[in-house]
């Protein structure tokens, strides 16, 4: 079993390495699942022709409500996939070599995505745009201190999704999306050093290197929003992040 594991890791870090440009092809019609139903599970859910373990769609998750959205769990696997398996939601499907490349050669794809984040941005707190270049323009909403505060703290499990996000994103080819999305959560005042070192890691390590692995280039300077502050982890709470598997 641990060799079988080594193995597909290997396998997995090694498509992430080499994965197509950004194109606009749109070849979602044509596209063909890779060696499992996973990546296939995730264009039918894409293309509102399948819905998740709970028969929930991507339209009904968008529609939910904040409450919603924060007390519950095992959506986010869903909305935002990596290509790891996910140890609180294992039914989640996962992204494999074929799905990655059906989201980076196809614009609608990518644009059905970037919904998926501008719903969690206004969870968060923050108002949305689109410029004429279709470029996305993130600020502070009316109330943005009050409707941001669950989240703007040192231990919260919102972290670890945030850290899937930006991570789904660059897989999937939104990689100016991520870069913005990132900006925009960790110029937020109260939140602490390790989560914002994950966030970091998560947007510029290479895509074959996880967040959370530390052979990479250890835990390394920790940047604060908070003005600084002990950063040991409170019990329960795994890696400074919060108490949810993301």
């Amino acid at each position: 079993m641990h060799r079988f594991l080594s193995g597909e890791i290997s396998r997995r870090r090694n498509w992430l390495a080499d994965l197509p440009p950004v194109t606009d092809s749109d070849t979602t019609t044509n596209f063909a699942g890779g060696e499992d139903d996973d990546g296939d599970e995730i264009i039918k859910f894409y293309t509102n022709q399948s819905s998740d373990h709970r028969d929930r769609t991507l339209s009904s998750l968008l529609s939910s409500t904040n409450w919603e959205l924060e007390c519950s769990h095992d959506y986010i696997q869903t909305l935002f996939p990596l290509p790891e398996p996910s140890p609180y939601n294992p039914l989640a499907p996962t992204i494999d070599q074929a799905t990655a490349a059906a989201f980076r050669s196809s614009s609608a794809l990518r644009l059905t995505l970037r919904s998926s984040l501008l719903r969690m941005l206004s969870f968060y707190g923050f108002d949305t745009a689109v410029n004429a270049s279709g470029e996305l323009v993130i600020s502070r909403g009316n109330g943005w201190s009050s409707r941001s505060a669950f989240w703007r703290k040192r231990f919260n499990h919102n972290h670890l999704r945030i850290t899937r996000i930006i991570r789904c994103l660059r897989v999937l080819g939104c990689e100016e999306d991520a870069r913005k999305f990132y900006r925009a959560m960790s110029r937020s005042e109260g939140v602490g050093g390790r989560s914002l070192m994950y966030w970091r890691r998560a947007l510029r390590r290479g895509l074959e290197v996880l967040p959370e692995d530390e052979d990479e280039d250890g835990v390394g300077d920790v940047e604060r929003s908070d003005g600084g502050g002990d950063d040991r982890e409170e019990e329960g709470e795994k890696e400074g992040q919060g108490e949810e598997k993301a």
